[in-house]
């Protein structure tokens, strides 16, 4: 690995001078291979908690031999995640180097979106259907992403991208400025609701929906007819018998102190299960709901409802000092099995915490290397 660092640096001083670079074009480069390499959270975003735990990775057992890279005031973690943010400033080139072994070294990820620009599709546009749009922001979703695509136009359309990588259909966000004088015009001319959807590639309560937003004045109802609204002609005739089966009677009523009972003797289970991730996840109310019903928000609306079930879970989550400390024991077991020297600022990085706990983590540390001389003396 020093060898090949080596090379590098000497081959970019066979270089001579390349000339003034612009901190943009530094910037577009690194944001788009740290995207292609799995190491962003969105378009804008750097997973700095995965990117520091691969640098540790690849160069952890090589970085005491440059003092300069963890010394005060410039540890590893600042300055990596200054180099990955948007360039405001010059860096060492020995940064460079190890951030661009760091990137060749990770296999590419397909991207599911293609290189770009792509489709604007904004039917009030002229360029419809043209490649023009290049801002793609791509945010997560629960187990799948979110990719929102922004023409200068100010249309704005979403898909999703399952975690297989498949592109979900397009779903409209935002029309932008070019919306409110074509539907005013429309409007004018007396279109139908449903042409209106058509020309707008909507669905007319979107439609209607919009339109109030604007504060256009319409005729439309998107109400279904009644009787009363019918001609007289039509009322007179016998209505139709409906094909939906409709409830007639109300069902059985929930029986609240039962399913109370059954929730709270569950939750014990659930923040096990939650402890037991790895990596480390905190025991929340929302972790917690998620475990035991698959969805989050449900329980906490009916709080009145479901006393002994709030109880056990204000009992059983986690407060985030206990929740840093487990990931920090989590990030030294696995150094350790790795063959990792225990280094704290390793250690912090690893757990994604701050550097206020450096001093909590050497105590960690020493305490672990206690209890291994005492295990290799017995």
């Amino acid at each position: 690995m020093l060898l090949r660092l080596a090379r590098a640096s000497a081959a970019l001083l066979d270089r001579g001078d390349v000339g003034p670079v612009d901190f943009d074009e530094v910037t577009a480069f690194y944001r788009g291979e740290l995207r292609l390499r799995g190491l962003m959270r969105s378009r804008l975003k750097v997973d700095q908690v995965a990117l520091g735990e691969a640098f540790a990775a690849r160069f952890g057992t090589i970085l005491g031999r440059f003092p300069g890279l963890a010394k005060a005031g410039r540890g590893q973690g600042e300055w990596l995640a200054t180099l990955a943010r948007r360039q405001r400033k010059a860096a060492h080139p020995l940064e460079h180097l190890l951030m661009r072994d760091l990137l060749g070294s990770r296999e590419r990820q397909a991207d599911p979106c293609g290189p770009g620009p792509w489709l604007c599709r904004n039917p009030l546009a002229d360029h419809h259907g043209q490649l023009v749009v290049n801002d793609l922001r791509i945010y997560r979703n629960r187990q799948a992403s979110v990719a929102v695509f922004s023409c200068g136009c100010g249309y704005r359309y979403t898909r999703s991208i399952s975690a297989a990588g498949e592109l979900g259909r397009c779903r409209f966000k935002e029309f932008g400025p070019l919306l409110r004088p074509a539907l005013a015009d429309l409007v004018a001319a007396g279109a139908t609701l449903r042409s209106v959807a058509n020309r707008l590639g909507v669905d007319p309560k979107t439609v209607a929906s919009l339109a109030a937003e604007l504060s256009i004045d319409t005729t439309w109802s998107i109400r279904p007819s009644t009787r009363a609204n019918r001609p007289l002609a039509a009322a007179a005739s016998p209505p139709a018998k409906s094909r939906s089966t409709r409830r007639t009677k109300p069902g059985p009523r929930r029986d609240w102190r039962r399913l109370d009972d059954d929730l709270a003797e569950r939750v014990g289970r659930a923040a096990a299960r939650v402890r037991s991730f790895a990596p480390p996840a905190q025991v929340t109310a929302a972790s917690l709901e998620r475990e035991l019903l698959g969805r989050r928000g449900w329980i906490g609306k009916r709080r009145d409802k479901l006393p002994r079930t709030i109880a056990a879970i204000d009992g059983h989550a986690e407060a985030l000092g206990a929740f840093q400390l487990r990931r920090v024991d989590y990030s030294i077991a696995r150094m350790v099995a790795d063959r990792q020297p225990l280094k704290p600022w390793a250690v912090m990085r690893s757990a994604g915490v701050r550097s206020d706990m450096l001093v909590m983590i050497q105590q960690r540390i020493a305490a672990y290397d206690q209890l291994d001389a005492a295990r290799q003396s017995a």
